[in-house]
């Protein structure tokens, strides 16, 4: 920016105006008198049809912008790309190390646990202890239905 520009934004408080008028949101009054200032400062005349012709310039691009076309089957191409590189825990080694990261989870949070441990233990055993007595209680109530029908 060479110092004549920066002395015509200096002077030119009008200039930070000119948004505003575009849009209509001044008021009357406020867009006669930047009305009345256009007429004198041609710098800020240039700079509005500047800012005119660059919405002008978005509208064009708007509104010509065309809807591009799919194909029919654009939805089942995407999914079976995106399926078939979905590698996830596929491999021997990735199963390993998930494995050890989870191990070394646990015991970062058994020496969190400090004295606490002992305790944790024994609810996560309790736990355990009734899940698998519902599991058992399940199977055997599916088994003994399905024998009884057969």
């Amino acid at each position: 920016m060479n110092s004549q520009t920066a002395t015509i934004e200096k002077i030119c408080s009008q200039r930070s105006e000119l948004a505003a008028f575009i849009d209509g949101e001044l008021l009357p009054r406020e867009e006669l008198e930047l009305e009345l200032h256009l007429t004198v400062c041609g710098s800020c005349a240039a700079e509005l049809n500047e800012q005119k012709k660059l919405l002008c310039a978005l509208d064009y691009a708007l509104e010509n912008d065309g809807e591009i076309e799919l194909p029919a089957n654009f939805t089942k191409i995407v999914v079976t790309n995106a399926e078939s590189k979905v590698s996830g825990l596929r491999r021997p080694q990735e199963r390993s190390k998930a494995l050890f990261v989870c191990a070394a989870l646990f015991l970062l949070v058994l020496l969190g646990l400090g004295g606490e441990t002992e305790t944790v233990l024994n609810t996560f055993g309790k736990f355990a202890e009734q899940f698998l007595a519902v599991g058992g209680f399940v199977w055997n109530l599916i088994y003994d239905v399905s024998v009884g029908t057969a």
